[in-house]
C-alpha cells in the first residue's frame, strides 16, 4: 500500500469521524484572524479566544493596534503564553502591516513571512483560513499524527509538510488539516493518547494491542 492508499484510508475514516471538522479559533476578518494566531503559539485555542473579544473591542483594527503600547497590550494578554514577546512581535507586526501593506494582511506566503511573529506555519494558516488558498499547516498535531500513521517519517515541520502535500489531494488540504488537528488534539495526545478511541487505530504504526479496541477495525 503506497502512502497516498494508506492516507486515503485513513481520510475517510477521519471524514465519518469529523464530518463537520472546522478551524477552533475565533474570528470575523484577516486581521482578527492574523492577531489570533500570534496568541494561539504554544497557547491554547480556548484560551486565546477568551482573550480576543477584549482585545477586538480596544483594537479594533490594525492602525488602532499599530498605535498601542506593549504596556497597554500586556494588561490585556497576560493570561497568554509569553505575553511580553507577544506583545513586542503583535505591535511591531501590526507597523509592518499598516506601513508596508496598507493596513491590508498580505496573502501570499512569501511576504506574510516578512512579518514579525509569523512563521511557515502561522502563514500558511492565514492562507488557508482567512483567503481560502490552499495550505497545510502542521503543527504538533498534524506532525504527531502523520508520524504515527506512518504518513510522514520527518520531525522538521517543512518536510512533513512537504509529504503531506505529495499525499493529500490539493482539494483537501484544508478540510483534511482540520481533521487531523482535531483527532491530535482530542484523540491522537501526546501523552496518554486514546488508542481504544481512534477512529484510524488500524492505521496507526505504533498503537499496542492493549490500547487497541479490536471492534474498531473492521
Amino acid at each position: 500500500m503506497t502512502k497516498r492508499e494508506r492516507y486515503k484510508k485513513i481520510a475517510s475514516l477521519l471524514e465519518h469521524s469529523f464530518p463537520k471538522a472546522e478551524f477552533e479559533l475565533h474570528f470575523e476578518s484577516t486581521y482578527q484572524l492574523f492577531v489570533a494566531i500570534i496568541l494561539a503559539t504554544r497557547c491554547t485555542d480556548k484560551l486565546v479566544n477568551e482573550t480576543t473579544p477584549s482585545f477586538f473591542a480596544k483594537y479594533p483594527s490594525v492602525y488602532e493596534l499599530a498605535q498601542a503600547t506593549e504596556e497597554e497590550l500586556l494588561r490585556i494578554i497576560k493570561s497568554i503564553s509569553f505575553p511580553e514577546t507577544k506583545a513586542r512581535h503583535i505591535i511591531k507586526a501590526a507597523k509592518t502591516i499598516v506601513f508596508q501593506h496598507g493596513g491590508s494582511i498580505p496573502n501570499n506566503q512569501a511576504e506574510l513571512l516578512q512579518i514579525t511573529g509569523i512563521g511557515q506555519k502561522s502563514a500558511n494558516t492565514i492562507l488557508a483560513e482567512g483567503f481560502g488558498i490552499p495550505a497545510i499547516a502542521v503543527d504538533t498535531h498534524i506532525a504527531r499524527v502523520s508520524q504515527r500513521t506512518g504518513l510522514s517519517s520527518q520531525t522538521l515541520p517543512e518536510k512533513i509538510e512537504n509529504d503531506l502535500i505529495h499525499i493529500i489531494p490539493k482539494e483537501k488540504w484544508i478540510t483534511d488539516s482540520h481533521r487531523l488537528i482535531l483527532l491530535g488534539r482530542y484523540i491522537c495526545t501526546f501523552r496518554s493518547p486514546m488508542c481504544d478511541k481512534c477512529p484510524i487505530q488500524l492505521y496507526c504504526t505504533t498503537r499496542t494491542p492493549e490500547k487497541a479496541n479490536e471492534n474498531l477495525l473492521f
